[in-house]
């Protein structure tokens, strides 16, 4: 109930607004970014592979004046980490991949040239969540297993970014920007309550991921649960198309 709340919040803001911008656009939007969920339990433990990952979605700005707008988007977007650990007898790879639908709101201040900056809030739903572990001697496999229940679905974020409105026709422009996000929720659950027996049962029988079995053991190898974060930052590149403004349909 708390994210739908939010998005009817952000709904009737966004409802509210467009009655008084002055152009409105909408358009479609893809974007590559560099992808992290950091851990320290996790990052102590194992080496980080840098990770990226693909999202696509809709976009909408309106516009107050020649200066000031807001942004929403609307966005599929993949999140992904992977790691690795060698040793002396084996080599163990890892991946967690996560899908989430954004909707950032975003405030905006554009120059005359369409140079532009953006902050604000994002909520998120987690869609889906999958692991993939190989080991090198063949122990513990599995590719792509869902672990959703094993993670929050909720996340607030904050994101900024800067960028360049293109102006093609009066009617045409092409958006492209630089974004960086950072979730403050928690992403992976807090099991510290369980020794360490139950934890690892839990994990060799595929009940928990290895990312939150990690998050829940230190590099000591005791139970002490650390917080996951998700990071990410790219380029995103939209085709816009500029409706006819508000006040002139009015």
């Amino acid at each position: 109930m708390r994210l739908q709340n939010l998005v009817f919040t952000i709904a009737f803001l966004f409802l509210f607004f467009s009655s008084n911008a002055q152009r409105i656009s909408i358009g479609g939007k893809l974007a590559f970014n560099n992808t992290a969920v950091y851990n320290k339990n996790i990052f102590d433990q194992v080496d980080y592979v840098k990770s990226h990952a693909n999202s696509f979605g809709a976009q909408i700005n309106l516009m107050f004046t020649n200066k000031w707008g807001i942004t929403t988007d609307i966005i599929l977007a993949n999140q992904n980490q992977k790691y690795t650990l060698i040793n002396d007898t084996n080599t163990f790879n890892g991946e967690s991949k996560f899908t989430y639908l954004d909707i950032p709101f975003l405030l905006k201040r554009k120059n005359k040239i369409g140079l532009h900056f953006e902050v604000g809030p994002m909520i998120s739903r987690l869609l889906s969540a999958k692991e993939t572990v190989l080991n090198s001697n063949g122990s513990f496999n599995y590719t792509d297993k869902d672990f959703k229940n094993d993670f929050n679905n909720f996340g607030l974020s904050a994101v900024g970014g800067f960028g360049w409105d293109i102006k093609l026709s009066k009617t045409l422009m092409i958006n492209i920007e630089g974004r960086l996000g950072y979730m403050f929720t928690d992403l992976t659950t807090d099991y510290s309550n369980l020794s360490k027996e139950e934890l690892l049962i839990k994990f060799l029988k595929e009940e928990i991921s290895l990312n939150t079995y990690s998050s829940n053991i230190n590099e000591n190898g005791a139970v002490s649960y650390a917080k996951s974060t998700r990071i990410f930052n790219g380029v995103n590149v939209g085709l816009h198309w500029v409706i006819v403004p508000m006040n002139i349909i009015k």
